[in-house]
Formats: structure tokens, sequence, C-alpha cells
């Protein structure tokens, strides 16, 4: 049985094959970039066709570690009684092959239910991030892209990372310079943690198309990026003016994450 009425199943050319589950995750603790061995840190939890209605997608990479089907189904709901149709990903989908594709599917909203890391280099912080994707590092793949810095290995943990438990991540450069198609004005919810810490993620979206990106300037719980993108979601829906009113109203109602202090910003920036 599925999260929500109405949104469908992905399959043939256009998307991978995707199986509906009832689980959605959220945690994670480090990234280490290639080909330097650099570290990034996760402290917390981690355009529609024209001939069609408007779409939405929920990529799920967090289902692999903290379910919360709550998000999921009330996003679709809300979605769905708004006129959207809705796809879902889970975890194990979440891959490079869909991460490349995912500008030319034609949705308007995509939120990226991700981890992201922070990269550390020479024992200090950056304001690099990453996205994870669920697929298993293996230096065997994908290898011009790694060489080219397209591509990062990220882990939860240290200890993770030297069991060998690594996947694949994606820095800005990848949206820019390997993402296929044109965003055509899609709103990009990032959810996970410090992805706005620098404009540098937002910017590459926008870049590739996107109308306005959201996401964390610091590292955020589970529960305030569930609650916090549901409230956005919802005030865009019932017609704030903008994205990014809409996300300050969303901050003025929830106020900062409690535990992290982290705050939800839209990019760009409102004139």
């Amino acid at each position: 049985m599925s999260t929500r009425s109405k949104a469908t199943r992905l399959s043939g050319p256009r998307l991978l094959r995707s199986v509906w589950r009832r689980k959605l995750p959220i945690l994670a603790l480090l990234a280490i970039a290639v080909p330097a061995i650099a570290i990034a840190i996760l402290l917390g939890f981690g355009g529609g066709g024209a001939d069609g209605p408007p779409r939405a997608l929920i990529i799920d990479q967090l289902s692999l570690t903290q379910p919360n089907p709550a998000f999921a189904a009330e996003a679709t709901t809300m979605l769905n009684d708004a006129g959207y149709e809705v796809d879902y990903v889970p975890g194990e989908e979440a891959t490079i092959a869909l991460y490349r594709g995912l500008p030319s599917y034609g949705y308007d909203f995509i939120f990226f239910r991700a981890h992201a890391g922070r990269l550390m280099e020479d024992g200090e912080f950056t304001e690099f991030t990453y996205l994870f994707t669920a697929e298993p590092y293996t230096p065997l793949k994908y290898v011009e892209e790694q060489f080219d810095g397209l591509l990062k290995v990220v882990a939860y943990s240290p200890e993770a990372y030297l069991d060998g438990e690594a996947f694949f991540g994606i820095p800005g450069a990848f949206v820019t310079d390997a993402m296929e198609g044109d965003f055509g004005g899609a709103t990009v919810v990032l959810m996970g943690c410090d992805i706005l810490r620098a404009e540098e993620m937002a910017e590459a979206f926008v870049e590739k198309g996107a109308g306005a990106v959201v996401g964390w300037d610091e590292a955020v719980s589970a529960a305030h990026t569930d609650a916090a993108t549901l409230n956005l979601l919802r005030r865009i829906l019932d017609g704030e003016t903008s994205v990014q009113a809409a996300t300050a109203a969303t901050m003025e109602e929830l106020g900062p994450d409690p535990y992290y202090d982290a705050v939800m910003v839209a990019y760009p920036p409102e004139e």
C-alpha cells in the first residue's frame, strides 16, 4: 500500500525503477572527500511538463537510517490536494543515475530528504557541503568524475568509512557539470544539515535552472526539518507571495532548530 493515494511509481527510462516503501530516515555523521581523504562531518540529521498536471518528487535517501513515513504521507496529501502528481524514491534508489537526470524529468518541486556533510581539510571545517546518495562507493566507478572532483566519498562516521561503508556524494560541481537538462524553474528543497551554510550548492541549482532553493544554514534535527518543510510547503501551496516569503514566515512561526539553532533560508534572497 502506498503512502499516498495519487502518487505514482517511477518506471521506464525517465527515472530508475522505484518500489514503494513506508520507510524514511534522518542521521549521518561524516563524509570523506576524494581524492584527498578530506572529511565532511554531518552533525545533525542528516518544472512540470507542459502537457500534464504539475509534478513533485520526494527523494528519501534518509529512509536508510531513520524512518518517518508521516512526512512523505502528509507532503503527498497536500500536493495531491493542490493538483500535483507525486513520485517517491526510497533511500536505496537515491543513486548517481537518478541525480544525474533530475533536471530533465520535469518536476515543479523536488524534495531532497537526504543527508548532507561539510568538508573538513587540515582538521578544520570548510563551508563546502555535499549531498549523500545511497550508492556504495567504489574507486572503479565514475573514475573520470571522481578525478575531476564531481563526485566525493561520504560516510556516516569515521568508523564506517574505515569499515568500507562509504557512499558517493555530490558537490555543487556535479549539479552544474554532470546533471543533464534544466530544472525549468522548479523549487528545490534541500532538507539536510548545513547545505545552505554557503551559497555554493544553491547557486549550482539555480545555475541549472531552479527557480528557488531552500535549505538550512547549520546542522538540523530530523523532527525540525520535517516539520519546517511541511509548514513551508503548506504556505507555498496556499499562495504565499514567494518561496522566500514562505520561508521567512515558516521561521517566524517555528523558529530555529531547538537543538542546533539552524535557520531555514531561501536562495536567491528576495529583492
